[in-house]
């Protein structure tokens, strides 16, 4: 009686090993899903904000080239004001963005979620 005990404990704790071991990869699953499908979104929202900016600054630049008389000059003008910004940002704003984006990740990842 007592090795049928045994025996019947052993193949329950392996059902539940099994059983949270499908858990655990289902939770990975859906955390990993979750997390691809945002970044898959936000890329498209950037990628057709950044198509945008592009048609502007090339727009800006012609505008500048006639005002200047020069087409070449405006895109130097808007060249110029992009390495201005692009140092601005690396020097006074590049780390204040590393902690929102590790903030956001961090976040992401401990959110609790209902999985039932």
């Amino acid at each position: 009686m007592e090795e049928h005990t045994l025996k019947s404990i052993i193949e329950k704790v392996d059902k539940y090993r099994k059983v949270s071991l499908n858990l655990y990869r289902l939770k990975a699953i859906q955390k990993t899903t979750n997390w691809l499908s945002k970044l898959i979104t936000y890329c498209i929202i950037v990628f057709s904000f950044l198509l945008f900016l592009v048609f502007l600054n090339i727009g800006a630049s012609l505008w500048l080239g006639e005002i200047l008389g020069k087409l070449y000059l405006g895109f130097i003008v808007v060249s110029l004001l992009h390495l201005v910004i692009g140092l601005f940002l690396w020097f006074f704003v590049r780390h204040w963005i590393q902690n929102q984006v590790n903030n956001c990740i961090v976040i992401e990842l401990n959110e609790p979620k209902n999985y039932v």
